[in-house]
């Protein structure tokens, strides 16, 4: 079997993730597909891909009154997976922190914030990812595409759909950028694209990539996040009028060394840097006098005196704040910080996954105000684990 291009933005599963409106995705096979997958695994948190794969035709024959098919059901929630709406952690299925918010907010209409949440995780979708365990590029695509088209409508606005085919799904490292920029600006070769039939273009360009657009940028495109314009022969794609402040607002923002990674670090550092808010000092101050300069995990962990704390100690937000958009509560808060020695608070960070997951179990168990925000193992392993399943998918 010939391996599918890795240096190639891959479109998981097998069709478009959704293909309508969201408001509109009860009356649309892709968009009740996707809803029902997301209610399936809801209701079964923790399910093997296995039992998923057996159960998930019948669920949805029942709940939709879908005809059970021979397609792959792994791919049913591929799609979901690469957006992160689903987490895969040591082969069981769950709803990640954003699937369950999506999914409250399409199941309770509130659309405009279901929207919301999808485009934030699309910004926080990367390669490599669990969905497409071939690609070998460190990038964040959406990223890209966004910014490209929010830098472009300062010119003409719009993108020809070809650059879709043959140039956007090639992108691989920042030194790629200038050359589509310029080609963007270039009238030679925008109108060579104009002139140019999609099937003439398929049969002389050495690259050429249908999946991208058709299963990606179409649904995109039905969701009302991108809007298609002109005709058949040359159409044009630009972000959707309904979103377009939204989403620059977030992409202006960024810088394209925000959008491609060549480290586990650096890939830490920028996934989440989308929209920042500042701390209040005070916070970790309060928590870590409340506690006696005292380590969370263990009251004997004695480290120095410094010039302001007894025993030097660090506050440690257990949800990093960097996640707010994904709560509704504020996350720099007290209920949400412990005080920990140097020696536990790096090991919150870099630990081994066994060692960590011991350390997150204690502090569910043991910390009576972090509750509030309602989270489980899974909900931690998300968060903290993240590192180590970007070293394994990279390791393929």
């Amino acid at each position: 079997m010939v391996r599918a291009d890795q240096y190639r933005w891959q479109a998981p599963g097998n069709g478009r993730l959704f293909d309508s409106s969201l408001e509109e995705w009860e009356d649309n096979l892709m968009s009740q597909r996707c809803i029902g997958v997301l209610n399936y695994i809801d209701e079964n948190p923790l399910v093997e891909k296995d039992k998923f794969e057996e159960e998930i035709a019948d669920y949805l024959n029942f709940h939709y009154g879908h005809d059970p098919n021979d397609s792959n059901k792994g791919h049913f929630y591929r799609s979901l997976e690469f957006v992160g709406f689903i987490r895969n952690i040591d082969g069981l299925l769950s709803l990640s922190i954003d699937g369950k918010n999506f999914l409250k907010n399409m199941l309770n209409k509130d659309y405009d914030e279901a929207l919301k949440s999808y485009i934030l995780q699309l910004l926080k979708t990367s390669y490599p990812n669990h969905a497409t365990k071939d690609n070998d590029l460190s990038l964040f695509p959406f990223r890209i595409m966004f910014k490209l088209m929010s830098e472009h409508s300062q010119h003409k606005g719009l993108i020809n759909k070809k650059m879709f085919f043959i140039d956007i799904p090639f992108i691989r490292t920042e030194e790629d950028m200038p050359t589509i920029l310029h080609k963007l600006k270039n009238k030679n070769y925008l109108e060579y694209l104009d002139n140019i039939s999609k099937k003439d273009l398929k049969s002389v360009s050495k690259r050429y990539y249908e999946k991208w657009y058709i299963w990606v940028v179409a649904s995109l495109r039905e969701m009302n996040i991108l809007k298609e314009i002109g005709n058949r022969s040359n159409s044009y794609i630009t972000l959707d009028e309904s979103v377009k402040d939204f989403i620059e607002d977030i992409v202006d923002k960024m810088e394209y060394e925000d959008m491609f990674f060549i480290s586990d670090k650096q890939y830490e550092d920028v996934k989440n840097k989308i929209r920042c808010k500042p701390r209040n000092p005070n916070v970790i101050s309060n928590v870590l006098e409340k506690n006696n300069y005292s380590c969370f995990f263990n009251e004997e962990h004695k480290t120095f005196p410094s010039v302001n704390r007894p025993n030097y100690v660090e506050g440690h937000h257990i949800i990093p704040v960097s996640l707010n958009d994904s709560f509704k509560e504020e996350l720099d808060c007290e209920e949400n910080v412990i005080s920990l020695c140097p020696n536990c608070h790096k090991a919150m960070h870099y630990s081994k996954n066994e060692y960590k997951e011991d350390l997150l179990l204690y502090i569910l168990e043991n910390n009576e105000e972090f509750k509030k925000f309602n989270l489980s193992p899974e909900d931690l392993k998300e968060i903290y684990f993240n590192k180590t399943v970007f070293n394994q998918v990279r390791s393929y």
